[in-house]
C-alpha cells in the first residue's frame, strides 16, 4: 500500500491498499526476427508516451498525470520495422485514483529512427475525467550523439477544459531537456533543464529549475549517485535549492 502523495499544487495523488505498476497479457502476432513485427497488449502499465524517463520530479511527469500511480488499465498495440514504431492506446482507471479522478482515453505514439542513433518521436492522447478534460501531443527526441554524449529532449502541449467541476480552461506547456556525458564506462553525468508554463493551473505562470547528477557503477550491484537541483523543485513547485547523495544496491 501507498500514502496519499503530493505531486504539485493542489496535486495530490490517492495511494491504494494494493499498488501494482505492471501486469500485461502480450500476444506477439507477427515477428520477422529483429526487422518488423506486430504485438498487442491488455493489462496495468505505463501508456507509451514520450521518452519514458524515471524522474517524477519533472514537470513533464509531475505535471501531465505521468506519476508513480499513472499505470492505468489499457488495451495497446504496436507494429515496428528496422526504422519505426507505432502504437495506438486505449486505457481507462484502474479505480485506485481519487474518485473525482479516474480517467478514461486513448491515444497514439509513433518513432521514427533516421539513423541508428537517433529517434525522432511524436506522441498524443485525448482523456476525459469528472473534472476536467485534456488533450495532449508533443515531440520527443532521444539522440546518441557520439561514444560519450546523449541527449533526451521532450516538449508537451496540454489544453485543458472543463467537465462535470467546473468551467476550468486553460493551457500548458512542459519541456524536458537532458545532456549525459559519458566520462569512463563507469562513471556518467548529466545536465537537465526542466521548463513548464501553465496559464490556470500552477501558482506562477512559468517554472524551471536546473539539475546536474553525476553517478558512479563501482561494481555491478552497486551505484553511488550525487545531485544538485536549484529553481522550482519543490512538491509546492516554488524556490528552492537542493543537494542529495544516494547509493543504489542490486541483488
Amino acid at each position: 500500500g501507498l500514502p496519499d502523495t503530493r505531486l504539485g499544487a493542489n496535486r495530490i495523488a490517492t495511494g491504494g491498499g494494493v499498488f501494482l505498476k505492471k501486469a500485461l497479457l502480450e500476444w506477439r502476432i507477427e515477428e520477422n526476427g529483429t526487422v518488423s513485427g506486430k504485438e498487442i497488449a491488455f493489462g496495468r502499465d505505463y501508456l507509451p508516451l514520450g521518452i519514458q524517463i524515471d524522474d517524477y520530479t519533472t514537470f513533464i511527469l509531475n505535471l501531465n498525470r505521468d506519476g508513480i500511480y499513472d499505470f492505468p488499465l489499457q488495451l495497446k498495440g504496436f507494429v515496428w520495422t528496422e526504422k519505426s514504431l507505432a502504437s495506438v492506446f486505449a486505457y481507462a482507471p484502474t479505480f485506485e485514483e481519487q474518485s473525482g479522478a479516474r480517467e478514461y482515453g486513448g491515444g497514439f505514439l509513433y518513432e521514427r529512427y533516421p539513423v541508428n542513433t537517433l529517434a525522432l518521436g511524436v506522441q498524443g492522447l485525448r482523456g476525459w475525467e469528472d473534472n476536467f478534460n485534456r488533450f495532449r501531443i508533443g515531440p520527443y527526441v532521444r539522440w546518441g550523439i557520439s561514444n560519450k554524449w546523449a541527449l533526451l529532449v521532450e516538449t508537451d502541449y496540454t489544453y485543458f477544459w472543463g467537465g462535470a467541476g467546473g468551467e476550468r480552461t486553460g493551457n500548458q506547456v512542459t519541456t524536458y531537456l537532458q545532456l549525459f556525458y559519458h566520462h569512463y564506462e563507469w562513471l556518467v553525468s548529466s545536465a537537465t533543464i526542466n521548463y513548464a508554463y501553465s496559464d490556470f493551473s500552477l501558482p506562477k505562470d512559468n517554472l524551471t529549475s536546473f539539475r546536474y547528477t553525476i553517478g558512479a557503477r563501482l561494481n555491478r550491484n552497486f551505484t553511488v549517485v550525487a545531485t544538485y537541483a536549484i529553481g522550482d523543485i519543490q512538491r509546492d513547485l516554488d524556490y528552492a535549492q537542493e543537494l542529495s547523495i544516494f547509493a543504489t544496491v542490486k541483488f
